[in-house]
């Protein structure tokens, strides 16, 4: 499934961010679009990159956002234990 972060006009062209879905993929993938936002490699780790994070918001996968979830609260949960 796939969500837009905005309207799409007919006949636009979409682009799809596979740091924001996929950490299962095996390859880091070099990126040659020229947009001045791009972070050039797309790797397994992208999502957990805080200007992913602040750029793309809840725009992740289920099970990305439940990783980051979880990771948040381990970081509360160890701050606690302090």
């Amino acid at each position: 499934m796939l969500e837009a972060r905005r309207d799409i006009h007919p006949g636009e062209e979409l682009t799809y961010d596979y740091g924001t879905n996929d950490s299962l993929f095996e390859r880091i993938s070099n990126c040659k679009c020229g947009a001045a936002e791009c972070r050039g490699r797309v790797t397994t780790t992208d999502y957990l990159l805080g200007e992913m994070q602040e750029r793309y918001k809840h725009h992740f996968s289920l099970y990305l956002l439940g990783d980051l979830f979880n990771l948040q609260t381990k970081t509360v949960e160890d701050m606690l234990e302090d």
